[in-house]
């Protein structure tokens, strides 16, 4: 805890010392690995770190909080692959999974490999480190707000760092996230890898640090690009126009009334013009508006009247507000109540999952594997055989989905085909194909041909009577002799 309680004091001196500089030599990308010059006229530097944490209000407070609220909702597990049929953990407890979430994890790039040759597929849910770990992340945070964090720090800045701390038997036992915007690589040598992080007076290794970020196309080694310092024009303007809205709207530089001497060739003193003004001011706030108001003298009152507000600069914040939330992958309408319902609502929830939150997911569980792995290089733990993973954030389509298996079965497909690919086990006998016109298995469709069923005989005495025992003319080809009459031979 001593090591701890002097990184505390640094980030309190780093927050204080922070200056205003450009990016450092060598790294030739600008702050937060996006584009040295933020306007297209070359005359704003790109905003250092710190002016990047100080734009988190207004739109990218709103945009942001939804994303990190968003995939902190979302449950993150932990999964034992082996390649081997019943090689199950036996250290811990862990179930197995369902056919769905193999599916899933087969769709993942980190465990697509791994998921290829899978013969167990399980979940850890017993008393293990790692979960006791991500679980308990450290006395100030849990696992909730590690990630809200984490997301946070990467939609504002770009970048994410987890410190891990405490080492017992070659696992951590806390995660401390460091401020993201104090944070600065060390490029000591010229090339685009940092060979650390320096952190006030401290400077991590690389692989000291767990880092989550947003690929920078300059230098995807270095710190990401963060959707904010990509919308940071956007929301430079709509802080301006807000500005000047409460500008406008406190009264200060537009007065009502325009108070003047009523002889065109006279003129107030210093003091009756004060005094006059005072009054006024005194006598017309505070909701007295239409009040009498006796003056000495002969003054000339005029009204200033006002356009109302500029339409123009409505649909330049409009603008603003729907290239802001492009950028964090928001859907308009979960930030506006314009034209809204409820399907317009549904499918802004499934993009939003399918375009800002899952991204962010498989970044912050592909990290965490690579990192897992790294924990056990000489393989004594078999950690190589866990994986990390969220839950499936994607609300699924289930109408469009069970009509797909429909139509698979009436094109004649086996009935497992749809099972399995549905996420359900297979069934006995559901292997056989299917004729698409009557949804006849084929092998009873090819009894049938086989072995015809007799057809009856219509001359039968008992085919040409019902069971009421009247006579069936339309089942008799011929009329049926009456009994008791007999037909005379000829001649």
């Amino acid at each position: 805890m001593p090591r701890l309680s002097r990184q505390m004091s640094e980030w309190l001196r780093a927050e204080r010392s922070i200056e205003k500089a450009q990016p450092s030599v060598g790294t030739s990308y600008g702050w937060g690995g996006g584009p040295v010059f933020s306007d297209a006229f070359r005359f704003r530097r790109a905003p250092t770190l710190p002016a990047l944490a100080e734009a988190y209000k207004s739109l990218i407070f709103t945009c942001v909080r939804l994303n990190s609220d968003a995939v902190s909702r979302v449950p993150l597990r932990l999964y034992r692959i082996s390649p081997t049929r019943g090689d199950r953990a036996t250290r811990c407890d862990a179930t197995s999974v369902s056919k769905g979430v193999r599916l899933r994890l087969k769709s993942l790039a980190h465990t697509a490999k791994a998921m290829a040759g899978a013969g167990e597929v399980e979940e850890i849910t017993g008393d293990f480190p790692l979960l006791r770990l991500i679980q308990n992340v450290n006395p100030a945070m849990d696992q909730s707000q590690l990630i809200n964090y984490t997301v946070m720090s990467m939609d504002v800045v770009g970048t994410g760092f987890w410190w891990p701390t405490e080492f017992h038997l070659g696992c951590p036992r806390e995660f401390w996230p460091l401020p993201p915007h104090l944070v600065a690589p060390a490029l000591e040598t010229g090339g685009l890898v940092p060979s650390g992080y320096d952190f006030g007076s401290t400077r991590y290794r690389p692989d000291d640090l767990l880092i989550f970020k947003h690929l920078s196309m300059k230098n995807p080694y270095g710190l990401g690009m963060s959707p904010t310092q990509a919308a940071i024009e956007y929301a430079r303007l709509e802080d301006t126009f807000v500005s000047i809205q409460d500008d406008l709207l406190s009264n200060g530089p537009r007065p009502s009334v325009i108070v003047s001497h009523k002889d065109s060739k006279g003129s107030f003193g210093a003091a009756e013009r004060k005094r006059l003004e005072e009054d006024m001011e005194r006598k017309g706030r505070g909701g007295r508006s239409g009040a009498a108001f006796v003056v000495d003298g002969a003054v000339a009152v005029t009204p200033v009247s006002w356009a109302p507000a500029d339409l123009g600069a409505v649909a330049i914040s409009k603008y603003d507000l729907e290239r802001t939330c492009g950028c964090f992958g928001v859907p308009v309408s979960m930030v506006t109540n314009e034209s809204s319902n409820m399907a317009v609502a549904r499918e802004g929830l499934e993009q939003h999952a399918r375009n800002a939150v899952d991204p962010r997911c498989k970044t912050i569980a592909s990290t965490l594997t690579r990192w897992t792995h790294a924990l056990d290089k000489d393989g004594k733990r078999n950690w190589h055989k866990l994986f990390w993973a969220f839950d499936n954030c994607v609300p699924e389509d289930k109408l469009a989905e069970a009509d797909l298996h429909a139509k698979y079965i009436a094109m004649g497909l086996p009935l497992n085909v749809a099972l399995t690919e549905a996420g359900y086990d297979a069934v006995d006998d559901g292997d056989t194909s299917f004729i698409p016109t009557s949804l006849q298995p084929l092998s009873s469709a090819a009894g049938a041909r086989a072995h015809p069923e007799p057809k009856p005989d219509w001359r039968d005495e008992d085919a040409d009577f019902d069971q009421g025992g009247n006579e069936n003319r339309s089942r008799s080809p011929r009329r049926r002799k009456k009994p008791g009459r007999t037909r005379k031979p000829p001649g």
